[in-house]
């Protein structure tokens, strides 16, 4: 789509939205809106058609152009937060991480996100492979595989040999994001009741569906070497989990990586225990010297290997997968098919083109070697002011921290939300809800490496530390 196409469209929207062209009123005619924007009848024609397929205006046989009605709602009276076009002055809670943070407001400085900008990413190195895509001869139309595109299969195999865990294409289900692979193990080997264990603080939207599960979520606190292994022991002493999700690697929030002894000690106990490692591994590829993989000390049969697309390439692809025992993947088959069938075979193909081509490791080490110069720069603008850092990773998109005279991160994160600052306050990460103030923040070094951030830190970090 060209520039004056999308600029025509946009602003025929904004009339809308602005009830400057009221629904059920005609557009001028094509030849009519060409003259008033100085552009070809051709741009004018592509901005309608594509409004039209929108649902925002229709086309009546030799009337003309209306715009739908009830298209281009205003915003509510009352702020509604399960709108996804909810107003920003929203409250904060889990449904906004779930909902809020993924609205495209440009406004926004997002230091908590949890993904990277889109101008790191190599964008000729998409559009490439999405035209050597529109080529394929066959296969775009089709359902594609219950497993996934075998291509695809096949090269992750090849990739994981490299972190020593050797699993065959058969071993292996393509999801739709990790978030599916999550969710699938959850419906596939846990029913209400069941206690599981999470990584504290972890990955809120999985403690948000294990909770919605009406699962028994129990915490493992975490330090700078991964969850504490005293603690686990004395809840598997009460307890008997079925699943234990961790995230091993660059960790989400606290950006901390377990050593080895605390990856020996976790799958030793798994064993002795009889529960699950769900081992989510979302990360691994942007660490330099990753240790190794809990599914590596394994015989298979006690671990699922979680790991998807969307850091090493783009969160557009929605390509994850889970890999475990040929048992495990047959059972997560089969619900992936009775819950949503295959997955998407074009984005499948998409992702199988991109890591085919060269660039694609160029790529990668191009974004870590900037996730690492942007972690020294955060860190070291963060202590200067006083700040205390939870662990210090050398790469990975996550620093978590928190400052001496700043006891609700929640409270603080909230107020500076209203100023179009986005915070992730740690209480968002934590399994159970309190009444007590928590002081951390997990930051985005991605989008906090920024004169924008370094001069509102500067402006909010309180005095005197």
């Amino acid at each position: 789509m060209s520039t004056l196409v999308a600029q025509t469209i946009r602003d025929i929207t904004d009339k809308i939205e602005q009830d400057l062209l009221p629904p059920g009123s005609k557009l001028p005619s094509i030849r009519q809106q060409a003259r008033l924007r100085g552009v070809s009848t051709f741009t004018v024609v592509e901005a309608y058609e594509r409004l039209v397929a929108q649902g925002i205006i229709r086309s009546e046989q030799g009337k003309g152009y209306f715009v739908t009605q009830g298209q281009a709602p205003k915003a509510p009276t009352r702020p509604n937060q399960n709108l996804p076009n909810a107003p920003i002055r929203q409250p904060f809670d889990e449904d906004w991480l779930l909902h809020g943070i993924y609205q495209h407001n440009h406004t926004m400085l997002l230091a908590g996100c949890g993904w990277l900008p889109e101008s790191w990413y190599d964008q000729n190195l998409m559009q490439g492979a999405l035209r050597q895509l529109a080529r394929t001869p066959n296969h775009l139309f089709e359902y594609g595989h219950p497993l996934g595109f075998e291509p695809l299969r096949e090269l992750i195999s090849r990739q994981l040999e490299a972190h020593h865990l050797r699993y065959q294409p058969k071993q292996l289900l393509l999801t739709q994001g990790a978030s599916q692979a999550l969710d699938l193990v959850t419906s596939t080997f846990t029913q209400p009741g069941d206690t599981v264990l999470v990584d504290a603080p972890g990955y809120s939207n999985l403690i948000t569906n294990l909770k919605f599960k009406r699962l028994n979520v129990i915490g493992v606190p975490w330090g700078p070497n991964g969850p504490d292994t005293t603690a686990l022991q004395l809840i598997l002493a009460q307890h008997k989990p079925k699943l234990f999700f961790t995230n091993p690697v660059l960790h989400n929030p606290t950006g901390a990586s377990y050593d080895a002894a605390t990856t020996y000690q976790v799958v030793s106990l798994a064993h002795q225990h009889g529960f699950m490692v769900v081992e989510n591994q979302v990360s691994l590829s942007l660490a330099f010297n990753p240790p190794s993989c809990l599914s590596a000390l394994d015989n298979q049969n006690n671990t699922l290997f979680i790991s998807s697309f969307a850091k090493a390439l783009a969160p557009s692809l929605r390509v994850g997968y889970v890999a475990g025992s040929s048992q495990h993947i047959w059972h997560m088959m089969q619900q992936k098919m009775m819950s949503g069938l295959t997955t998407s075979s074009i984005n499948e193909q998409l992702t199988w083109h991109i890591l085919q081509h060269p660039k694609s490791q160029k790529g990668l080490q191009h974004i870590k070697q900037k996730l690492a110069a942007a972690q020294a720069n955060v860190q070291a603008l963060l202590i200067d002011l006083g700040w205390q850092c939870f662990t210090q990773p050398t790469s990975g998109l996550f620093v978590y921290a928190r400052h001496p005279r700043i006891d609700d991160a929640y409270a603080f994160a909230q107020n500076q939300h209203h100023e179009a600052v986005s915070l992730s306050p740690g209480a968002l990460f934590e399994c159970h809800a309190s009444n007590l103030p928590q002081p951390w923040f997990r930051f985005n070094v991605a989008y906090c490496d920024a004169p924008e951030f370094s001069q509102w830190l500067h402006q909010v970090t309180p005095s005197g530390h």
